[in-house]
This record gives structure tokens, sequence and C-alpha cells, in this order.
């Protein structure tokens, strides 16, 4: 060897160093998995809210396009409405619909109805958007909201559901309509509150139907919607509340 020592590591030294490198791979792995989780959990609670803001924007939007006929912009003697007591006014029928009211003259207009409880709501809108060019569809539609089995996701599992049906004037309602679109808004809904302000009393109602005795013609100044939501992965709940101002175009 000419007397020099032949140099290197020793089987102390490295099974010191693969001690090592083992720690340092198995903190790496680590990190990188709960940045894999973490970015999971907020991919998730992202998609949760952006749920709940779409829900409640497209309520909202509807809500602020309420229609129903304005008799003072009618041209003539079709926005006056019979007189009580008359023999006009004996004369109409006054049968009302889910989606209109009672006739006011022998033209044959009828104010829509606005008619809600504190789980279900339905009116008329006039913002409603025709699809195919050629289909025989116009701005109005009748509007529904409710809570339905989402049926898709199993169990009992409740989702806020939109119905839209184009055939607005159509008085009577059919059990099964195919031109009736259904919208899955969100789902994993635990409970929907409506309530809804009477202006002029200043004072919260859980239910308005503009055809009875208590707001006969009037609509409310502003629906509130309240839902609670059952966060993911936690188990525990949300609560989402927004109020929107009725807006009735003339």
């Amino acid at each position: 060897m000419n007397g020099k020592e032949a140099s290197g590591f020793t089987l102390i030294e490295l099974m010191i160093s693969m001690t090592i490198l083992s720690f340092i791979a198995m903190t790496v792995y680590q990190t990188t998995s709960r940045s894999f989780e973490l970015r999971e959990t907020l991919s998730q609670d992202g998609d949760f809210y952006n749920a709940i803001r779409v829900a409640l924007e497209t309520f909202g939007r509807d809500v602020t396009h309420i229609y129903t006929p304005q008799a003072a912009s009618l041209p003539g003697e079709m926005g006056k409405p019979a007189k009580p007591g008359s023999e006009a006014a004996a004369a109409l029928s006054p049968s009302v619909y889910p989606f209109w009211g009672a006739l006011i003259n022998s033209h044959g207009v009828r104010p829509s109805r606005f008619n809600g409880s504190d789980t279900k709501i339905s009116f008329v809108i006039n913002s409603h958007v025709r699809l195919f060019r050629d289909s025989a569809e116009s701005e109005f539609a009748k509007i529904t909201y409710a809570l339905e089995e989402d049926k898709l996701a199993g169990g009992n599992v409740l989702a806020l559901v939109k119905r839209e049906n184009p055939n607005a004037f159509t008085l009577e309602e059919k059990l099964s309509d195919d031109d009736e679109i259904r919208y899955t808004l969100i789902s994993g809904v635990k409970g929907l509150r409506l309530r809804y302000l009477d202006g002029e009393k200043d004072s919260w109602s859980s239910s308005w139907d503009t055809t009875s005795s208590d707001h006969l013609g009037k609509f409310p100044s502003l629906v509130e919607i309240e839902l609670e939501m059952e966060l993911p992965k936690s188990g525990n709940t949300f609560t989402a509340q927004q109020r929107y101002r009725t807006e009735l175009a003339l």
C-alpha cells in the first residue's frame, strides 16, 4: 500500500447517513401529502361556497324580475277594472289559478299570482331566456322554488330546486309538463326558510298570497331566503341569508 491508508466511509457513518436521509424523505412525503390534502379541502370549500353564491344569485335575479300586468299601462278600456257591484263585475269569474289571479275586467286581464310559504315560492317572471331561436317562447315564465329530494345523491338528501315553465299564460297546471325545466341549484340542504316583508305594516310573515284578502293585489317589499347547509366533511352547519327587493316591470 506504499504506506498509505485506505480512505472511505465506515459502516457506522453509512448507517447514520441513511438514517438522516430516511428522516428527510419522510418529512418531504408528509409535507407533500398534507399539501395535497389541504388543496383538496380548499377546493371543496370553494365549490361549496360558490354553489351557495350561484343559488342565491339565481333566486335573487328571479325575484327582482317578477311580472304582473300593470293596468295603468294598458291602452283604453283594457286597463280599467270593472266597477265593484256593477253587472260587469258580477259577470266576471272569481276563479284563481296557481300562477294567475281572478279577472279584473271583461277584456281578460288578470294579475299574476305571487304565492309563497316558508318553504316554497312561485311567481311569474319577465326575464326568461330563450335558448333556441325558433322555440315558441317569450320572456315570460312561471317560476317555482322549493326543496326536493336529490335522487342523484341518494338517501334523504334534499336540494334547492328551481322549476321554470315558459308556458307562462296557461291557467291550469298539468301533472306532467314536458316544457318545464328542473334545475338543481344546490344539494345537501338541511333547511329552507322564506319570509316576506309587508312594507306598509313593516312586519314580516311566513306566507304571502296576492289573491288572499290580507295581501290582495299587493306584492311583498322584500323576500328573505335562508339556507341551512352541512359543511363538507365537518358535519357542522352553515347558514346563508339574503334579502331581495321585488321589482315589478311596468
